[in-house]
């Protein structure tokens, strides 16, 4: 990486910034994003999903949109 000039930043990401973009894409059906969830569990049931180590657990809570 220092031969070809590459720079690596590690750190927190301005995610803000492109969620518009990728919720536009999520809500035409062009970003399918079921891939990545490992999954899906019950707000009650938070701590116990994300204790599991699935790489993306996703957190429903019902009735909220």
């Amino acid at each position: 990486m220092y031969g070809r000039g590459v720079r690596f930043v590690t750190g927190r990401v301005n995610a803000r910034a492109h969620l518009p973009h990728v919720l536009e894409l999520v809500a035409t059906g062009r970003l399918d994003p079921t891939p990545v969830t490992t999954a899906r569990v019950a707000w009650d049931d938070a701590i116990g999903g994300l204790l599991d180590g699935g790489a993306k657990p996703v957190i429903v809570r019902e009735g909220v949109r």
